[in-house]
């Protein structure tokens, strides 16, 4: 008797540990669900007197305008980019982007976001991507012309749904 009443108490919790996870959406169908604001920006650079490895909150220094921003990424691998309530100037309005995964789910690439990331075109390492959460990895390289230098900063940001 002790054994069937053992029995039934364990095969529930067999149930339960062999169920599938629910995290088995693909990235792109992850970015399809919801807007996507930016909830944390670091960036990145070597020091060149130390040679050291500086980093720096650059989100936080954002002015509003700028932090009210957001990403909604569409089906068909375009996206919009809405300037929120608050505009730095009066002729912005939410432009189009394009952008790509790839196959690996490891790399995410986005055309025409020169409006939300501080380049043109951002070809990302995509580090974290769990609970409504995505964080990804860009290099920006940036001239200095009056000491014929270039320096390579790069930008972690995290994106939140």
């Amino acid at each position: 008797m002790n054994r069937v009443i053992l029995a039934l108490c364990v095969l529930p919790l067999l149930f339960v540990a062999c169920k599938k996870s629910d995290s088995t959406t693909s990235i792109e169908e992850d970015l399809r669900s919801g807007v996507w604001t930016r909830s944390s920006g670091k960036v990145s650079s070597l020091d060149p007197v130390t040679r050291k490895e500086v980093i720096w909150d650059y989100w936080s220094a954002q002015p509003d305008c700028i932090r009210d921003n957001s990403l909604q990424f569409n089906a068909d691998y375009t996206g919009i980019i809405d300037h929120g309530k608050k505009f730095c100037t009066s002729a912005e309005t939410s432009t189009q982007f394009h952008w790509e995964v790839s196959s690996d789910q490891q790399h995410i690439s986005l055309y025409g976001v020169q409006d939300y990331f501080p380049v043109q075109d951002v070809n990302a390492t995509i580090l974290t991507r769990d609970l409504g959460y995505l964080t990804i990895r860009y290099q920006v390289i940036t001239a200095d012309a009056a000491h014929s230098t270039y320096d390579t900063l790069t930008y972690t940001d995290v994106l939140r749904r």
